[in-house]
């Protein structure tokens, strides 16, 4: 696993209560949200691999 993989996944550990939160209050994240990933140029539709390109663009 590369050290760029590795901060993704602790970056998902990080944030599953904060995005639990977001749903419980009725909201969608912003990977669940065709719009939001159009204006973010995210191709993927899958939420976890529209996640990961959003967070692997700083390893670029």
């Amino acid at each position: 696993m590369t050290k760029a993989e590795r901060a993704f996944q602790a970056h998902l550990a990080s944030t599953v209560s904060y995005f639990a939160a977001v749903e419980a209050a009725g909201d969608v994240p912003w990977f669940c949200d065709p719009a939001k990933l159009v204006k973010l140029g995210i191709m993927a539709t899958e939420p976890m691999e529209a996640r990961r390109e959003l967070f692997m663009r700083r390893y670029r």
